[in-house]
């Protein structure tokens, strides 16, 4: 049970320290908010699964949702940032693509100023005005620590305390 605990536990500081980092990462203009609200709101998950594990001796059934939401959220998580690290990873190369094209169009006459710049952008939505390349790192670091977690979580599954055994009815007379 407490391996288990502490697997989470550890999950939730590694999860708030690679937002923390990308946060630090993020380039002036990004919204950068979000690479700590995110990583903030798996490990809040986290600690409330624990919180519930750990109530497992008091109230076997919130226990055992505990236990087992702290098995499946890892997963979860593993699955839906490593989505958006791919669509992040994609925006990043159209963003580096919107760049190249932009400096190919100034080279061929055309004026560089930032109004320009900003012309030209908005006549191509296909190009990204930012670039989110610093939360690829991030997003696939974070879907590899949960799904670690997953894996550790069902290596070190904790076997529930035994139920509380139910009364044994009572014998009924049928003589009467």
């Amino acid at each position: 049970m407490y391996k288990a605990v502490a697997i989470l536990l550890l999950y939730a500081v590694l999860v708030v320290a690679l937002g923390v980092l990308a946060y630090i990462d993020a380039p002036e203009g990004a919204n950068a908010k979000t690479a700590l609200i995110v990583p903030m709101t798996i490990a809040a998950v986290s600690l409330v699964c624990v919180v519930m594990s750990l109530m497992i001796y008091k109230k076997r059934t919130v226990g055992m949702i505990g236990i087992h939401l702290g098995i499946v959220i890892p997963l979860l998580v593993a699955v839906g940032v490593g989505q958006r690290a791919y669509v992040t990873h994609e925006s990043s190369k159209a963003y580096r693509a919107g760049q190249e094209a932009w400096e190919l169009h100034v080279e061929a006459g055309a004026i560089g100023t930032p109004e320009a710049k900003d012309k030209y952008f908005d006549e191509h939505p296909e190009y990204p005005v930012n670039d989110k390349g610093y939360l690829s790192g991030t997003l696939v670091a974070i879907s590899a620590i949960s799904l670690q977690t997953f894996v550790a979580l069902m290596l070190a599954r904790p076997k529930p305390p035994a139920r509380k055994p139910k009364p044994d009815p009572v014998e009924r007379d049928d003589a009467s």
